[in-house]
């Protein structure tokens, strides 16, 4: 990106960092670059997607970075929605029932405190995951039997130049999936629907032991990588397989739990990358199961596409830099 281009974004947006280092704003950590304008409001937000749009830029939204892995130099502009985190309790609508106004960068660790200090139940299930509430809207993330779109009234997004409310039936919200997926809308703010509950911070601290227990909170990661399918799990097909502990450069499939990838030695996107398509390779040859990833791929022009992520018929067994512990 040109300093012509900078001085632009400079004029619409108060905090842009034009080869801002990404390790940081991603959970899994792997180092990658790209221009980061952090907004504060909806004009600033507009006057950057204008410019991008009138400059050809590939745009990227970014919350947490929790489910996000950057495999190269982003080209493009990332808008942070970091200063969207402003939270508002509106009245009951009922002696047990409220709602809350979040924007995209809450952060879940903080709604939840927020929950735990007002006995308000519907999110103890997110308690340890680090995304913000436009992310996990998003992808529709969930865990222990819980997800979004239980409690998901309806989002304020920004799209095609205009400011939009679309109510939940409207989202399409199926596992790990929103309509958000397909469109070009950036998620500003979400209206949650929370019941009144008891012992809500004793409830979330269950499901924090659990994580602690089975993932490997301790070094950095997206997650779970693959999502479920009816009576299959990826994970436990990884597991039987023999596959924990696979490396490809700094990535390695987690020895803790199968369905991690982990970034054990500074790995690169592209290691995580090559990891993931390995062990679809692993489970597809085994079950013939073709599994979907939980986890959005950018690549210098953006989003990867599915057809990129797992191009057709890639089945070789050219794989760069593969180590095990066991032979394979």
């Amino acid at each position: 990106m040109n300093n012509d281009n900078i001085c632009l974004l400079s004029l619409i947006c108060s905090c842009v960092e034009p080869k801002a280092e990404l390790v940081n704003l991603c959970t899994i950590k792997v180092k990658s670059s790209a221009c980061v304008c952090t907004p504060k409001c909806i004009s600033e937000i507009a006057g950057i997607v204008s410019i991008c749009k009138e400059l050809k830029l590939p745009i990227f939204v970014l919350g947490n970075g929790s489910k996000v892995v950057f495999t190269e130099k982003f080209c493009g502009v990332v808008i942070s929605t970091s200063k969207f985190d402003n939270i508002k309790i509106a009245d009951k609508i009922s002696e047990d029932t409220v709602k809350i106004f979040c924007g995209a960068g809450v952060k879940l660790s903080k709604i939840n405190e927020l929950c735990a200090k007002n006995n308000l139940s519907g999110l103890e299930w997110s308690f340890g995951i680090p995304a913000t509430i436009g992310g996990a809207t998003y992808m529709n993330a969930g865990a222990f039997g819980g997800e979004f779109a239980n409690v998901v009234q309806s989002v304020i997004v920004y799209e095609n130049g205009r400011i939009k409310k679309y109510k939940k039936d409207e989202l399409n919200f199926s596992y790990r999936y929103s309509s958000f997926q397909k469109s070009t809308g950036i998620i500003l703010e979400v209206e949650l629907l929370l019941h009144k509950g008891q012992n809500i911070f004793k409830q979330q601290l269950n499901f924090l032991n659990q994580r602690k227990n089975t993932q490997p909170l301790n070094v950095p990661s997206c997650g779970s990588v693959f999502k479920k399918q009816q009576d299959f799990i990826p994970a436990k097909c990884i597991d039987k397989l023999g596959l924990k502990s696979v490396k490809i450069g700094g990535a390695e499939i987690s020895a803790k739990h199968a369905g991690f990838i982990v970034n054990s030695a500074n790995a690169k996107g592209s290691d995580v990358l090559e990891l993931a398509r390995f062990a679809r390779k692993k489970i597809f040859e085994a079950t013939g199961n073709i599994v979907d990833t939980e986890i959005v791929f950018v690549g210098k022009n953006g989003k990867m596409r599915d057809k990129q992520v797992f191009p057709a018929g890639d089945y070789n067994d050219n794989f760069r830099g593969l180590s095990h512990p066991h032979k394979i």
